[in-house]
């Protein structure tokens, strides 16, 4: 290998290129036969020389999540006169930090509000100052809450150079009457939280200063809940992460003069979060906070991945960590339930069934926790998630399995909140339901290795599909059977798959069955030519995709929080060609088929396009039932993308990872869905390192160690022209190529020739 390659490689530190669902496979599998005037090809991806635990660019260490090593501790707080001293330590790696730059250090000094008639406790900032309007549509001054550098003109820095430091603020606490008026009260609970460059977590200290009375309580959402889709919380340049320190400048006095919107933090986040579907952005309206040197962040795309009623994924008060985790439920305000509700007019009484109100002293007379006339925990009940708990699929038996043989499935849907009690699917309601309110599908596919499904009838690369409740057999046991349409092929080795997925129907009233109700799936392999049956390898833990997405649930409630079971569509042959249409002319990407290989599609899905706010290039549009265009571009994965063990299970993203069976990704199905020998294809770990990394530099990188973008199992010998494929494309380079190209590597050596 030349210093060119070496330089390559290391050039390859940019991209990462992530290992994941795949290992390091050698060549393209096959038994080396061939149809007539077509040759076999090969690949040999070379990736594992460098990206390899250990090596120069080792695939989990570059996507490692950024390690922060600095800490602090807040010994005390003393007010004397006036006079704000507090004591402090700072920490690199446990070990004492000395000789820390003051402007490294901020502090924020708030003391707590005590909510009377109906309203909630708030912190109320010493620290304040005034925002000009700039941009947007503002038009007066605000009064935004800050925190104070510990080189604050008319404050006291000293370091003692052991790693203890003390800080006295600039100003007297018992005068503060700018720009706002904060009264000092010395029985009243106080919170100082400080930020250091670069530091792991915010310090936080709450105080009383006379000491005669321990410090109230006010945790209402604690930083774990947030990291379980954040990874770290990390603000404001990443050194503002923990929720307490958030508080005390996001309180109820702090506004955007920018945009005329509070940034109070029980108003600023739900919007957030609720984004694209809040009443006033369906409206046509927006939703933006301007930052940092008045740079707009607007959010009326933000799509939260779960059902948004689900405040207990936020706020829960049965953690030790947040006794006040219930005031989404027990302290309802105008202020909380109009961020989300931003239709609503409380002044005026406009979609407000409780008229018009001028403070909240009312609110928990018609919104208790639960029951009265609009319950909040009532008014936030998600039926088809409750309603699941009354279902679960049963694989009971699979038989004849052998190839040439036709499956037979024997099946059961139970009632785990009634003893298990069967339901009678042929007859009950809430699986014969009409307009497809109701349904329930058993999958078979093959072989577990990695699939294909090829001979299953269904193309590109489906599994055989039957709806049991037309096709079952009762057993009169509580327990159903249905017989596959079409044998195992004799070509299948290894181990096939069953599946159970759908929704059956409950009622929203009294007769009315037509709320889906999303059932997790069940899946089971059973043994072809194998001794025992083996399944098909796991790379992703469904808890995982769960902290985000609450109850993973696609395709109408059909496919519900199994990942085995999305994988036995999503695989490597599998295209969406059968949803698009025929004139790639017409689609908004210009393709005629889009991969919807798992180990492609979901990465390209959580990165997003780079115009967007995403990391690729370009996003990834799918078309979905019924011909529906998915464009994913805006979706932006809310921890680092490099994160890549938020999603995969110790061990399935680096290299190397699986071995020789798994398969290239089809890109285009070629002129027989059916047979993928004719497909083209991106060669796995390409595949996988390009549904991110998907600029021109990065795939050229992967072509130089092997990859190819273009592969087809079987070419012709020669070209549709004159000469072979290496005497019109060379081994060597050529001219003129475009910009971001290798110029080590001919064009053949990307696209081929077919």
């Amino acid at each position: 290998m030349d210093g060119r390659s070496i330089c390559g490689l290391i050039f390859s530190l940019l991209f990462g290129c992530a290992m994941v669902f795949v290992g390091c496979s050698s060549e393209s599998g096959g038994s080396g036969d061939s149809t007539s005037g077509l040759v076999e090809q090969f690949y040999n991806e070379e990736c594992r020389l460098c990206h390899e635990p250990g090596r120069i660019v080792d695939v989990a260490a570059q996507h490692a999540a950024e390690e922060k090593t600095v800490t602090a501790a807040i010994d005390s707080v003393t007010i004397v006169d006036g006079t704000v001293t507090v004591d402090f330590r700072l920490f690199d790696n446990g070990q004492p930090l000395a000789l820390v730059a003051p402007s490294s250090i901020r502090f924020t000094l708030v003391r707590l509000i005590p909510g009377v008639d109906g309203d909630a406790d708030s912190w109320q900032s010493y620290i304040n100052t005034i925002e000009e309007p700039g941009v947007g549509p503002g038009t007066v001054s605000r009064v935004q809450a800050t925190a104070e550098t510990a080189n604050a003109q008319g404050g006291v820095f000293v370091d003692n150079q052991d790693g203890t430091y003390s800080y006295t603020f600039s100003f007297d606490i018992q005068n503060v009457n700018s720009p706002v008026s904060v009264p000092y009260d010395a029985s009243a609970t106080h919170r100082l939280a400080m930020q250091v460059s670069g530091n792991n977590n915010n310090a936080i200290l709450d105080f009383v200063p006379d000491g005669a009375t321990t410090p109230l309580s006010r945790s209402i959402v604690d930083n774990a809940s947030c990291n379980e889709c954040h990874g770290r919380l990390g603000l404001h340049g990443g050194d503002r992460t923990a929720v307490e320190y958030c508080e005390s400048c996001h309180n109820p006095g702090s506004t955007d003069a920018n945009s005329g919107n509070t940034v109070d933090l029980k108003v600023m986040i739900h919007k957030i979060h609720y984004g694209a579907n809040l009443p006033s952005v369906e409206a046509g309206g927006e939703y933006a906070i301007y930052g940092y040197r008045d740079a707009k962040h607007d959010y009326s795309h933000v799509v939260y991945p779960q059902d948004i009623r689900r405040c207990y994924k936020c706020h829960d008060g049965t953690d030790a960590s947040t006794p006040e985790g219930d005031y989404w439920k027990n302290v309802p305000t105008m202020a909380a339930c109009g961020s989300c509700h931003d239709n609503v007019d409380f002044s005026t009484g406009e979609n407000h069934g409780g008229g018009a109100q001028t403070d909240n002293s009312k609110c928990v007379v018609c919104h208790p926790a639960s029951g009265g006339a609009a319950g909040v925990t009532d008014s936030h009940v998600i039926p088809e998630l409750e309603a699941a708990a009354r279902f679960q699929y049963n694989i009971v038996g699979i038989t004849n399995t052998e190839p040439g043989q036709f499956p037979v499935i024997t099946f059961s849907v139970t009632d785990p909140s009634n003893g298990g009690a069967p339901y009678d699917i042929l007859h009950d309601p809430e699986f014969n339901a009409p307009g497809g309110a109701s349904r329930v599908a058993i999958l078979i596919g093959w072989d577990t290795s990695d699939y294909t499904n090829q001979g299953s009838g269904s193309t590109p690369a489906m599994p055989i599909s039957i709806n049991p409740v037309a096709e079952a057999v009762d057993n009169n046991d509580g327990t159903f059977s249905v017989t596959s349409p079409v044998a195992i092929p004799a070509t299948v080795e290894g181990s096939g798959v069953a599946a159970i997925e759908g929704h059956p129907a409950v009622e929203s009233e009294p007769g009315v069955y037509d709320v889906r109700v999303p059932v997790k799936g069940v899946v089971q392999p059973f043994a072809v030519t194998d001794v025992t049956p083996v399944s098909r390898r796991s790379v992703v833990d469904i808890d995982n995709c769960n902290d985000c997405h609450g109850q993973l649930s696609l395709h109408g409630g059909n496919r519900n929080n199994e990942i085995q079971l999305c994988v036995i569509c999503h695989n490597a042959d599998a295209t969406d060609i059968n949803r698009r249409p025929a004139d790639a002319a017409g689609t908004p990407d210009g393709k005629s088929e889009e991969t919807i290989d798992f180990k492609y599609m979901i990465h390209a899905i959580h990165a997003g396009a780079s115009d967007m706010g995403g990391f690729r290039e370009e996003g990834i549009i799918v078309y979905g039932f019924g011909g529906s265009v998915n464009d994913f571009g805006e979706v932006i994965f809310p921890r680092p993308l490099s994160d890549c063990a938020a999603c995969h299970s110790s061990g399935t993203f680096e290299l190397p990872s699986f071995g020789d069976n798994v398969l290239p990704t089809s890109i285009n199905t070629g002129s027989d869905p059916a047979d993928p020998d004719d497909d083209t294809n991106i060669t796995p770990i390409a595949s996988t390192c390009s549904s991110c990394h998907d600029d021109i530099e990065a795939k050229t990188h992967m072509t130089e160690e092997g990859g190819s973008f273009e592969f087809v199992r079987f070419a012709p010998g020669s070209s549709t022209g004159e000469g072979s494929q290496e005497e019109l494309c060379g081994p060597g380079p050529i001219s003129a190529q475009p910009a971001g190209h290798s110029p080590r590597l001919d064009c053949c050596s990307c696209h081929g020739i077919q």
